[in-house]
């Protein structure tokens, strides 16, 4: 349904979707945090950032409230949060979510675990834009490392990050970096040709 652009009515679907597993089940059962964070994505999907920022925020009260807050479920609506915060602009205060879910998820996931990286990722991505690329990069690199163990060199995860890792790079108007950042794509077109 979303991919026919019907978004409205994709949210209607799930709002109805959400009344009634509330009805049956309760506020605080899973099913109902669910659906609202997928209402969340689907606003963030649709570009209506504003929207999907309040919907995470509540969506994010209600699971920490019903789960706890190092919950896999609560740390994904705090990483989405966090992402949803990087596209707004509010670098700050998405860095600040995303360092959050990142300890979080690292102490009660797993320093390799897929919210723990993608946390770290978007974490890095809000402080580069903040202007402090070394750092972002630093942060870039351990993740790229853990994804290439953990998920292998074609996985998508794992380019996307070395492709952000090439654009932070690029960002510090360093020679040496804009080098690092040209062969690191160059390696993982190689890694991935290699794969298949």
């Amino acid at each position: 349904m979303w991919h026919l652009e019907r978004r409205a009515e994709a949210v209607a679907h799930v709002s109805r979707a959400q009344a009634g597993f509330e009805e049956m089940l309760g506020a605080g059962h899973p099913n109902v945090l669910k659906c609202f964070h997928n209402i969340g994505m689907l606003s963030a999907a649709a570009g209506h950032l504003r929207e999907a920022e309040r919907v995470y925020e509540l969506a994010l009260a209600a699971r920490v409230q019903a789960l706890g807050e190092a919950h896999a479920d609560s740390l994904k609506t705090m990483c989405n949060l966090g992402l949803t915060r990087h596209q707004l602009g509010d670098h700050e205060r998405a860095a600040e979510a995303l360092g959050t879910a990142a300890r979080l998820a690292k102490r009660g996931l797993g320093p390799s675990h897929p919210i723990t990286l993608a946390s770290e990722h978007n974490r890095a991505l809000a402080v580069s834009a903040r202007g402090a690329h070394d750092e972002a990069a630093a942060a870039l690199r351990a993740v790229l490392e853990a994804r290439r163990r953990a998920l292998g060199v074609s996985h998508r995860d794992t380019l996307q990050c070395a492709v952000d890792l090439s654009s932070v790079l690029s960002a510090t108007g360093k020679a040496a970096h804009v080098t690092e950042a040209r062969a690191l794509l160059v390696s993982a077109l190689d890694e991935t040709v290699s794969a298949l």
